[in-house]
């Protein structure tokens, strides 16, 4: 059965993107790392060159490349279909002269092999990997139609605030899940946020860029509490915090946002990790006095994931 965020077969309305698709470039978190996420699709600024996988290749043997979605400094991501299911996917391919190095490819393969882990429907599904006879890894990613959140606020600015604490929501049913089992994003941002929708209409959110990130000594399950909160400062102020640790209070760019909810928001980014929100659980059930009807099935799966009572 295909999946809810179907495989697109029609090119998307204006101002629409896909996933595979890449990304919209947002302002950098000073938490980020420098190279481009393993798995997920995040802009560069290298300028691209010829493509290893060109449309109309048949690429291992069963795909059948369509278009070229992106291209960064060491993958390229494209548009293929499946020629015997009739299934179109989205391929990441790691660039050969990066492949040649084994670290790279065993890392780029090991991320992969990490984010098939997770099950959530939050988290854009691994298919497959595999490596060419030439040595070159690939990944195989289902096919979304919709468009980043980074996107969204270019072309809409800020959102309601109900869809907000939705959409950040939807993201740490992903996140707790990933937690669970020691994996951390540590880069997340709107436009590691991908919006498309459920059959029924409703809208559905996937986060992109799992790599193999684990807690070490400076990173743990609070970096991406605070990346929550900042990402949720963002949707709400319609703008970039300007890779900035502390923005302005959320209530000075929209005096809307309550103050019990703005307080929620400062304690998730605050620049002290100890004390932030220890938990993605504990950061779920501060927002759900917030959250609209449809969000509190994730709120209930977050709570029960970490053992946290409602």
């Amino acid at each position: 059965m295909r999946e809810a965020c179907r495989r697109a077969r029609l090119a998307p309305s204006a101002g629409g993107q896909r996933a595979g698709a890449t990304p919209r470039p947002a302002a950098r978190r000073p938490s980020a790392p420098a190279e481009p996420d393993a798995v997920g699709f995040r802009a560069v600024s290298a300028a691209p060159t010829a493509s290893p996988v060109a449309p109309g290749t048949l690429f291992a043997g069963k795909y059948r490349v369509n278009r070229v979605l992106y291209e960064g400094s060491t993958s390229v991501v494209v548009e293929a279909d499946h020629v015997v299911l009739d299934e179109r996917v989205a391929l990441k391919v790691l660039r050969p002269e990066v492949a040649r190095h084994p670290e790279a490819a065993a890392r780029f393969l090991r991320a992969a092999s990490a984010a098939v882990r997770l099950k959530s429907e939050h988290v854009a599904r691994v298919m497959d990997v595999g490596t060419l006879d030439s040595g070159v890894p690939y990944v195989v990613l289902e096919y979304l139609q919709g468009r980043d959140l980074s996107g969204v606020l270019q072309a809409d600015g800020m959102l309601p605030i109900a869809d907000a604490v939705d959409y950040v929501l939807q993201a740490c049913d992903a996140l707790a899940e990933a937690h669970a089992v020691g994996m951390i994003h540590r880069a997340l941002e709107p436009a590691h946020l991908f919006l498309c929708k459920r059959r029924n209409g409703t809208p559905l959110v996937k986060v992109l860029g799992f790599g193999s990130s684990e807690e070490s000594g400076s990173v743990d399950h609070r970096t991406d509490v605070h990346a929550l909160g900042i990402t949720l400062y963002e949707l709400l102020a319609g703008k970039p915090s300007h890779g900035t640790d502390t923005p302005t209070p959320i209530r000075r760019a929209r005096p809307e946002v309550a103050e019990s909810l703005a307080a929620v928001l400062e304690k998730a980014y605050t620049r002290d990790r100890e004390q932030r929100w220890g938990s993605i659980g504990e950061l779920v059930l501060a927002l759900a006095p917030h959250a609209p009807p449809r969000s509190q099935t994730v709120i209930e799966r977050v709570a029960k994931l970490r053992g946290t009572p409602l």
